[in-house]
């Protein structure tokens, strides 16, 4: 299990260094591309989080913008490489590998099942959004496959997390297809992984149904198509995403835990949840008064996970 840390680095806490120690998960770092100041203090945690036995991938930002796609490759790959030369060779590299906010809200609108109205308006920005897309995906393969052969030779191993299995949008359309018109592919164009392994479909439920009965059904969906071809998913968020609705979360420790038994029961082997923050804290930067809730909540059931919240 991997844990993503989305808040910026300055907002660790003890806290967290406790679950993730629980729990035996990965954790998941920011990576802040544009600010240097902030990459003495990462190399710290990391040194201190590796000397306890926990296993370090960072997740490459550019100021607030956390997606790789054939937009951003470039800008990514020119300020990855060396910020990645001062980190330890044992860290990994956590990429999304995903479309802007809005061409993602866009196609999470249009294959969610959810009204009509709200269909036609997801249906109408994915088709506005993939006029551009395409145009970015034909200059920006060539960078996006060469980051990607760069982080490959690497020893820690890069994991992508990439759009979920969009239904019934790919329909017409190979997956493979949508995800290259997303400038967010999965695959190199020659049926090998992109990043050296298999990619993690973002199965992120709250993110495309207000309601709890369609966004499991939505996870379910995804999820067992994306279980025919890898054993990696990633499921959450517990906190806002930026360009997201602040509203689009898990909103109970119940609902997490429900989404994890359905991804145990499939088979996957390697989940990731978006985010360790919010398991441990509100919106207001406090402890969450039933953080163990949400803690236990990973376990599926299996195992209660305890930890001291002080």
């Amino acid at each position: 299990m991997r844990l993503t840390w989305e808040r910026p680095l300055s907002a660790w806490s003890p806290l967290a260094a406790d679950v993730v120690a629980s729990t035996g998960a990965r954790v998941a770092l920011p990576l802040a591309l544009e600010d240097d100041t902030t990459h003495l203090a990462l190399r710290t945690l990391v040194d201190t989080l590796q000397e306890q036995g926990v296993g370090v991938d960072v997740v490459p930002r550019l100021g607030p913008v956390r997606g790789v796609n054939t937009t951003t490759a470039a800008r990514f790959h020119e300020r990855l490489l060396p910020a990645l030369a001062a980190l330890p060779s044992t860290v990994g590299v956590f990429v999304y590998c995903e479309p802007v906010p809005s061409t993602l809200r866009a196609a999470l609108s249009a294959a969610g099942g959810g009204a009509l109205v709200d269909r036609a308006r997801g249906v109408t920005g994915l088709v506005g959004g993939l006029a551009s897309a395409v145009w970015s995906a034909r200059q920006g393969r060539r960078d996006l496959v060469e980051l990607a052969r760069d982080l490959r030779s690497r020893v820690a191993p890069s994991l992508a997390a990439v759009p979920p299995p969009l239904m019934p949008l790919d329909a017409p359309l190979s997956a493979a297809a949508l995800h290259w018109l997303l400038g967010c592919p999965d695959g190199d164009g020659d049926d090998g992984p992109l990043f050296g392994g298999p990619s993690a479909a973002l199965c992120c439920a709250p993110l495309v149904a207000t309601d709890r009965k369609g966004q499991h059904r939505a996870l379910s969906l995804w999820a067992a198509r994306h279980r025919e071809k890898s054993h990696v998913i990633c499921l959450g968020p517990t906190a806002p995403l930026a360009g997201m609705e602040p509203s689009a979360i898990y909103q109970a420790p119940a609902h997490l835990r429900q989404d994890m038994l359905a991804v145990q029961a499939l088979g996957f082997s390697d989940v990731t949840v978006m985010s360790l923050d919010g398991l441990v804290m509100g919106a207001d930067d406090v402890v969450r008064p039933d953080v163990d809730a949400w803690v236990g909540a990973l376990a599926a059931g299996t195992t209660r996970v305890r930890h001291a919240a002080a």
